[in-house]
């Protein structure tokens, strides 16, 4: 990232920036609720630390009201106390700050998080409807299985993997991956042998596919064998953590042995990479602010895209 080049230390100007898209790197075994909590609460914390805006003022009108022809009346301009932080609390507080993660890697998982804070909040929703395709990097160990096909479950039990080779890794990812093929074509409604079906095998991705179907799997590379561990990457819809995991599992079957599943990272969200994502420790004002320009810069060169495409058909 860049750096701002102008110093912001007026908190409500620092607030009217906080409009946009953004993204974070949510660390593994951290929930949801977790995650969005702690970004309000850093957010609030630091406008509070800022210059906020003065109490109001009030009028007041000193003198004796008794007597209207009073003369010494008159009319004073003074600080209206009720208005005070001390009186009325501090300026900003996490319910104050409108904030909305459109998804969510799970418990487990960590990766990539995009977020929508201020009135962008339905730019959001248009982009979580569209239902982009998501690219997970996941780790597994071969000798091992769980109950919930984790590396934080009970073993259920065990197996030798010195028989596995490379190619036979390779071979079974192609063979999941043509397996799903035909349910790519169920779920799209479309042919197979149409022209349709083949843009979908030719670049994995799926237009207009419905959020009510099963995951479905578009693509699986390897990226890594080392006998007892291996890493691969897989570009799906309509994921969750226990069918990523339990894939870690069936490969461990198919290759008559066993395997639990040790890491799952979100890479990338539709136009969103994890290389856009702030880490953990930069979940703060001046990072968030600086990645909304970066990001939104991202979003309207997709929604262009988009756009592009709409007018082209």
């Amino acid at each position: 990232m860049g750096t701002i080049i102008r110093e912001i230390t007026y908190a409500p100007e620092a607030f009217r920036l906080l409009n946009g898209c953004f993204c974070i790197y949510k660390p593994s075994r951290k929930g949801f609720n977790n995650t969005l909590h702690n970004i309000k609460n850093n957010l609030s914390n630091e406008l509070n630390s800022m210059e906020c805006r003065p109490p109001r003022e009030r009028v007041e009108i000193v003198g004796d009201l008794t007597n209207f022809e009073n003369e010494n009346l008159h009319v004073e301009i003074k600080t209206n106390l009720a208005d005070h932080p001390l009186v009325s609390g501090e300026r900003y507080s996490p319910k104050h700050i409108s904030l909305k993660l459109i998804n969510h890697p799970g418990w487990y998982s960590s990766g990539l998080m995009v977020g929508f804070i201020g009135s962008n909040i339905n730019r959001g929703h248009r982009l979580r409807k569209l239902n982009l395709p998501k690219i997970f990097e996941i780790r597994g160990e071969f000798g091992l299985a769980s109950l919930n096909y984790r590396d934080d479950g009970k073993v259920r039990g065990k197996a030798t993997y010195k028989h596995i080779r490379e190619v036979f890794f390779k071979r079974i990812l192609s063979k999941i991956e043509a397996n799903q093929r035909s349910l790519i074509n169920k779920a799209s409604k479309l042919e197979i042998n149409s022209q349709e079906a083949y843009e979908i095998a030719k670049t994995g991705v799926v237009k207009g596919l419905s959020k009510e179907t099963y995951p479905i799997v578009t693509a699986i590379q390897p990226t890594q064998f080392d006998l007892p561990n291996f890493t691969f990457k897989i570009q799906c819809y309509n994921d969750n953590e226990m069918f990523l995991a339990e894939l870690v599992n069936e490969i461990g079957i198919g290759l008559k042995s066993m395997a639990r599943c040790t890491g799952i990272r979100l890479i990338q969200y539709g136009p969103f990479k994890v290389e856009n994502a702030l880490l953990r420790k930069h979940w703060d004002l001046e990072n968030i602010i600086e990645n909304i320009y970066y990001c939104n810069q991202i979003l309207d060169e997709f929604e262009q895209s988009l756009q592009d495409k709409q007018n082209r058909n």
